[in-house]
């Protein structure tokens, strides 16, 4: 350690960082190792490290950058110090660096900081205690069950605050069919209705109808994900994009190769195959192969060919040819691959697990998406899940509720009275459809919980960052 410590020295002074500011430096390196190698690391000695690293001029972090001899963890140090320095007046790029940063360094230590780091432009007017919260929903139409839903977790969530002794606000519905010029009607709901915050809209083409607003009369939270750059609102969904991302991260974590796709032969599950593929890639995962499965196939026969079992069972009946006798034989999963993903839904994802395990995969990381829980939990028929690991909304894993809506609704009425705070990326808030935290450009990033399946129950697994 002393070696190293004095060729740390040699290399500040050979790139124009001398005397008692290379000590300095090089303190900093021995803070980095030391995090990297030791168990638990705390939040006060990354916070700390964080401050010291934070004291680096520009100057000394450019030359850091170009040595070409940080370790792993120094170079991830060094670069989140960079985007967190360089766009130091803009609040908004900065952020826009720090998620970069935090998607090319997923799995590092100094991810634990990046939710106090990321700091949106604070949404304008935000109220700290609404008197009046409008609903605007789609209340008739193919968007009426959810909206009816939404609305019966919004008031969830204020009978919940208000049994703690809190105010909660009024609610007043209005139908989002009203909305044909959003500034007009967002305006009028201010100004004659007396109306704080909105909830709403739901419908993506009532959504994207705002994001052209360069102002909004009233704080608006959205109830869907806006394609458009520049809403001056938050937006809150339950687009699968966030799920994707989480479970390609758990799938990375143990998977020291390339992944099996076993996709629904159905247009949803296509679609998501293709996303979750695009997703893992990003990450640095790979697809081994990807194979369209349905109920009414011989899945033996599918899974043993996808698995490359019949290969081996093919190999051992060779040797027994060639050799004239039985020979002992096991056969194996072709080894290149490293854990299987299930994008299905309830019925299938039950008989693909224990015909996984029949051939000789029980052994094999199994993934899935939350489809193959069809949105609630059977503690009787996810025996058939056994060590299946997936991420869903809180609501659904703890049994609080079974409608996705609901759950989001829930969630809205809990921003409304939360929002001041989480304004500026400030704090997170525990919610129903997950820990919820406001991101670059306004749209709420939910982490999801997440789970494997023990003789039919949901086990969390560790938190990761």
């Amino acid at each position: 350690m002393e070696h190293r410590w004095h060729l740390l020295l040699t290399l500040l002074v050979v790139l124009g960082i001398s005397g008692a500011r290379a000590a300095d430096l090089a303190s900093i390196r021995g803070q980095i190792q030391s995090i990297s190698t030791q168990e638990p690391v705390t939040d006060d000695r990354l916070v700390d490290l964080w401050k010291s690293v934070t004291m680096l001029s520009p100057g000394e972090l450019d030359q850091l950058l170009r040595t070409g001899r940080n370790t792993y963890f120094e170079q991830g140090w060094f670069e989140l110090a960079e985007a967190y320095s360089v766009v130091r007046g803009d609040v908004t790029a900065r952020s826009a660096r720090i998620e970069q940063w935090h998607r090319n360094w997923y799995h590092h230590p100094a991810s634990a900081l990046v939710s106090r780091l990321i700091a949106t432009e604070p949404l304008e007017g935000w109220p700290s205690a609404p008197k009046r919260v409008a609903a605007v929903l789609p209340f008739f139409g193919e968007y009426a069950e959810p909206s009816d839903a939404l609305v019966e977790g919004l008031e969830s969530a204020y009978r919940d605050v208000e049994a703690t002794g809190q105010p909660v606000p009024e609610i007043a519905l209005y139908d989002s069919r009203e909305m044909e010029n959003p500034e007009a009607f967002l305006r009028w709901l201010a100004q004659s209705e007396n109306v704080d915050l909105v909830v709403g809209p739901l419908a993506p083409a009532s959504v994207e109808a705002m994001v052209t607003l360069d102002h909004l009369p009233v704080p608006v939270i959205a109830l869907n994900r806006f394609t458009a750059p520049g809403f001056p609102g938050a937006a809150l969904d339950l687009a699968s994009d966030q799920e994707l991302g989480q479970l390609a991260a758990r799938v990375l974590d143990v998977a020291q190769g390339p992944v099996l796709l076993l996709i629904q032969n159905d247009d949803w599950a296509r679609s998501l195959g293709q996303r979750f593929e695009q997703v893992l890639s990003w990450q640095g995962g790979e697809v081994e192969n990807s194979y369209m499965v349905e109920t009414t196939q011989n899945l033996e026969s599918v899974l043993a060919s996808a698995l490359g079992v019949t290969e081996s069972r093919v190999r051992a009946d060779r040797v027994t040819a060639i050799v004239e006798r039985e020979v002992a034989f096991e056969p194996r999963p072709r080894p290149e691959i490293s854990a299987v993903v299930m994008l299905t839904g309830p019925d299938l994802a039950r008989r693909i697990k224990p015909m996984l395990d029949y051939l000789y995969a029980g052994d094999m990381p199994v993934f899935a998406s939350s489809h193959v829980l069809g949105g609630h939990l059977d503690p009787q028929r996810d025996r058939d899940l056994e060590g299946v690991s997936l991420c869903d909304l809180p609501a659904v894993l703890n049994g609080q509720m079974e409608n996705p809506f609901n759950a989001l609704g829930y969630d809205a009425g809990l921003l409304s009275l939360s929002g001041a705070e989480l304004n500026g990326g400030r704090l997170s808030l525990d919610g129903r459809t997950g820990k919820l935290r406001l991101g670059v450009g306004g749209r709420v990033i939910r982490t999801l919980a997440c789970v494997r399946f023990k003789e039919g129950k949901p086990v969390p697994l560790p938190v990761t960052h």
